[in-house]
């Protein structure tokens, strides 16, 4: 029965990613998240930036919130305007607001299922979004 509930979010992601990630291919200002990675590029896109993200905004914003009173989806909708701010912040212009339907899904996935969930969510986006570049 677990595989069934972890099914959901894992589902969610793996249809939603694609759109995602050719909408913020298609919205990213030249340059910023439209050329692909080099080796080391490809790593933190696909292991370092999915772990580092999902325990800052996850199991931490997501997570403390909901420990200081919050409610479980409040403090999601909040961590996911936060994670699409902090890419906003790093210059990746209109392209970051397509990250937060996604990050719904990773926060989704973390309250359900746990952080690894979310950080394998998190990845599959990437990996779509590479993807993306790779076909266009």
């Amino acid at each position: 029965m677990q595989g069934l509930r972890l099914g959901a979010p894992l589902g969610a992601a793996v249809l939603l990613a694609p759109a995602a990630a050719w909408a913020w291919h298609r919205l990213a200002p030249q340059g910023a998240a439209t050329a692909m990675p080099d080796g080391q590029g490809l790593w933190m896109l696909l292991l370092v930036a999915p772990v580092l993200e999902e325990i800052v905004f996850r199991a931490g914003l997501q997570a403390g919130l909901v420990r200081h009173g919050w409610r479980p989806g409040v403090a999601m909708v909040v961590a996911s305007a936060a994670f699409a701010a902090w890419h906003l912040a790093a210059g990746q212009g209109p392209a970051a607001l397509a990250v937060f339907l996604p990050s719904l899904v990773f926060g989704h996935a973390y309250a359900r299922h746990g952080l690894a969930c979310a950080m394998a969510c998190h990845a599959w986006f990437n990996a779509c979004h590479l993807g993306a570049i790779a076909v266009a």
